[in-house]
């Protein structure tokens, strides 16, 4: 656990102190995917997700999956007790390519979890849905479905500045 935190700060500040060193494209930084949830009472909030970004300005990029197994009582400890296990994971990797101010592609080189998508092409719409450019809701199209299918995204930064607040445009 302390490991796992210790490795996506690692990543941040990689990220972050990348972001200084030269002017970078708004996308370039670490984001976790994150869903809004509203409440009844009209009130919104995100959800942050255990699915991770790293976008850098080399033009590459890593997906990372934290995710908890359960391991079966037979392949438990002498206690014969169900048990849970974190992992961390590269999900996927790849390159990508600013299109336009509103799509870039993603060229994956690597995925771990559906080889169907290895050396294939994702074109994504992206906005930017708060004026620190803290919020980005991205587009991808699933062939399958016949749609596009939104995802939300939150910047990491650091915890003085993590008050991402949506606003209606």
């Amino acid at each position: 656990m302390m490991m796992r935190k210790f490795t996506i700060f690692a990543l941040m500040l990689l990220s972050v102190s990348i972001a200084f060193a030269q002017k970078v494209h708004p996308i370039v930084g670490l984001w976790q995917q994150t869903n809004v949830v509203k409440l009844n009472d009209g009130r919104e909030f995100l959800n942050r997700l255990p699915v991770y970004k790293l976008v850098n300005n080399d033009g590459t990029y890593v997906g990372i999956l934290d995710y908890v197994t359960t391991i079966s009582p037979d392949d438990a400890l002498p206690s014969n007790m169900p048990m849970q296990t974190n992992s961390t994971v590269i999900a996927q990797k790849g390159t990508y390519e600013i299109e336009n101010d509103s799509v870039y592609n993603e060229f994956i080189t690597d995925h771990y979890l559906n080889k169907a998508l290895v050396i294939t092409t994702s074109k994504l719409k992206y906005k930017f849905c708060d004026s620190q450019k803290n919020l980005l809701r991205i587009e991808y199209y699933n062939e399958s479905l016949q749609q596009w299918i939104p995802e939300m995204w939150t910047r990491v930064v650091p915890p003085q500045e993590n008050k991402v607040l949506i606003e209606n445009k």
